[in-house]
């Protein structure tokens, strides 16, 4: 398992704001000086979900969710433990040395360092390799000359099977590296290239750095288009074509357009539209949205319009609408993908015509009304109200009640019927809730409804499993309030808690709270391990609204142990006494003398 120092953990923590870090993905409302949300794990009406910027904590009081934002992270966003803590370092600008453990593969910075070696030997075999002319004659007759191919990056693969596999082993990167960054594979014995003869687009994550790249075939062989696999740096479904360059643009304007291709993307910032991003072959998913939403509340679909009304281009309207983002919709001209329409000749095409159709950009509501009744119109009631069921079920997955409404209002306009019965019909279409929508009022993606607890992330058994209902309080207690824990300690001792999960933790607590003083439950959490981690996250979400952790309380708590503990022995003491010889009485009488003592009164902390 990786390993990441407590110290690294508590660097990156203090570095970051909860608040903040929610907020992005979780509409919050402050409450004298607390944050409230629906909670984003289960469905609810009424928020219960609890942000502490004082403890840096989070926890609903409805599912029992609850953590630091680590967990947040992790549970949101389905990360991994180390997945998070990079997300967060970049976040943070930390820089974060994970060490791989015995079958984690190489480590992150290898995997970057040898994707800014495949960037610069493919880059420099399209600006120079001979073999490489067919990729730059290419590349012209899609505008991109010398110095555009440089901006941006641009390289070619060659057909040899392992080129770029020979000149990274000569530069010392092991095969295992070249497995793991997806740039090679194995095939029969072997290791090959990951791409051959096609014209590559390095892919870079928000920071700039390279993470993958899309690649293109010039010989019509299929698929046309490749991207680097899944790995550890990479995930389509998780990062855009050209964001790092538009993000700052985007945040700018206020606004992100989303269209299809690379080419796409390099011809709209050629033309100045440098909010302009991609997908890499799929529609747009519920992580992009969060993304999308660190930056702006809005995001443009450039549809060919051709293709406007396909099920991706619908998949992506619906995630972005359920993840909170306003939308709009730009439809370019018949058979006009964004590179075609910049870069054709007026009247039918050019940048005056893309222009004019950004301006032109519509609300989800009307485009769809529109498209629906192209050719048509309108007057047919079975198509009046197909389309208002087709924009209903849309609005379904839109969290946000006051849009919803607003939305609703619009179409009953559109479409020219009473508002009321779209109400009645919504309701008809919204009962049940589809699996996996979002709450209602969350605002969130459909992903962020996981079943009602059962997906949710809580231990359960470690919840409902402690045997000893006093042992749970402690220890929940402790998670709260981890200064105490030094005094708790001079009186407890692990070996006093009999369950054996509890005992461990209560271990790994005592360690982690001499050798680092946290101040509270987040910086506890930050520097245990994972498996400790997570049985104290189980304590953490165990806690009720408004209950007492006070010191007194936590003394209380520890000096029962006393208590219980002599009891116990007073009756196993009394039950032994007939059969037990004079002077074993006299001393079993002792015991049992002192064990009413400490039943009465316990030890006291100091």
């Amino acid at each position: 398992m990786a390993q990441i120092p407590p110290e690294k953990k508590l660097a990156i923590q203090n570095a970051l704001d909860i608040v903040e870090v929610i907020g992005e993905v979780v509409p919050l409302t402050q409450r004298r000086g607390e944050f409230w949300a629906c909670c984003p794990f289960h469905e609810e009406k009424r928020a219960s979900f609890h942000v502490r910027p004082d403890g840096q904590y989070f926890k609903c009081f409805g599912c029992g969710e609850g953590g630091d934002v680590i967990t947040f992270m992790m549970k949101y966003h389905r990360l991994g433990f180390v997945e998070a803590m990079e997300e967060l370092a970049q976040r943070a600008g930390i820089s974060l040395e994970v060490q791989p453990g015995r079958d984690e593969g190489p480590r992150r910075e290898t995997l970057l360092e040898l994707h800014d070696a495949a960037e610069a030997f493919y880059h420099q075999l399209l600006v120079r390799g001979p073999e490489a002319a067919a990729a730059r004659d290419y590349l012209a007759g899609r505008g991109i000359h010398t110095e555009e191919a440089a901006e941006w990056r641009l390289g070619w693969a060659p057909p040899g099977r392992d080129r770029f596999v020979r000149h990274a082993l000569g530069r010392g990167y092991s095969r295992a590296d070249l497995v793991a960054s997806g740039l090679a594979r194995e095939r029969d014995g072997s290791l090959v290239d990951g791409f051959y003869s096609r014209v590559l687009f390095p892919i870079r994550d928000v920071r700039g750095q390279v993470v993958a790249f899309g690649g293109r075939t010039l010989d019509g062989s299929e698929p046309k288009y490749l991207n680097s696999p899944e790995t550890r740096l990479f995930s389509k479904q998780r990062h855009l074509y050209g964001l790092d360059r538009a993000a700052r643009e985007a945040a700018g304007a206020g606004r992100l357009g989303v269209v299809e291709g690379y080419t796409d993307v390099i011809a709209a910032h050629r033309h100045g539209y440098r909010w302009v991003v991609a997908t890499l072959g799929t529609a747009l998913t519920e992580s992009h949205v969060r993304l999308i939403r660190r930056y702006v509340q809005g995001v443009v679909f450039i549809f060919d319009g051709d293709k406007a009304g396909g099920a991706a281009s619908r998949r992506g309207l619906d995630i972005a609408l359920a993840g909170d983002l306003d939308v709009r919709v730009v439809e370019l001209p018949s058979g006009q993908d964004p590179f075609d329409c910049l870069g054709g000749a007026p009247p039918a095409s050019g940048p005056a015509v893309f222009e004019r159709c950004v301006g032109a950009a519509s609300d989800f509501v009307a485009w769809m009304v529109h498209r629906a009744g192209e050719g048509k119109g309108l007057d047919s009631p079975a198509l009046v109200a197909a389309t208002a069921d087709e924009v209903l079920r849309v609005l379904v997955s839109v969290g946000n009640p006051v849009k919803r409404s607003l939305y609703r209002r619009q179409a009953a306009e559109a479409l020219r019927i009473p508002e009321r019965d779209l109400v009645e019909r919504f309701r008809t279409l919204a009962t049940p809730r589809p699996r996996g929508r979002a709450p209602a009022g969350s605002g969130l993606p459909g992903e962020a409804g996981r079943a009602a607890l059962g997906d949710a992330g809580v231990d359960r058994a470690a919840v409902g499993g402690i045997r000893d209902a006093l042992e749970g309080e402690l220890l929940e207690a402790l998670v709260h309030r981890p200064g105490l824990a030094g005094g708790v300690r001079t009186l407890l001792g692990p070996e006093r808690f009999r369950d054996p999960r509890l005992r461990g933790a209560v271990e790994a607590l005592y360690a982690a709270t001499e050798h680092y003083a946290p101040a509270g439950p987040a910086q506890l959490l930050a520097v245990v391990d994972e498996t400790t981690r997570s049985a104290l996250e189980a304590c953490l979400a165990r806690g009720e609204e408004g209950k007492d952790y006070s010191e007194a309380t936590v003394k209380a708590l520890a000096e029962r142990f006393d208590v219980r503990d002599a009891t116990e022995a007073a009756g196993r003491l009394r039950d032994g006494l007939p059969g037990l010889e004079a002077a074993a009485q006299d001393e079993a009488l002792r015991q049992l003398t002192e064990a009413h003592r400490r039943r009465a009164g316990g030890r006291r902390l100091p």
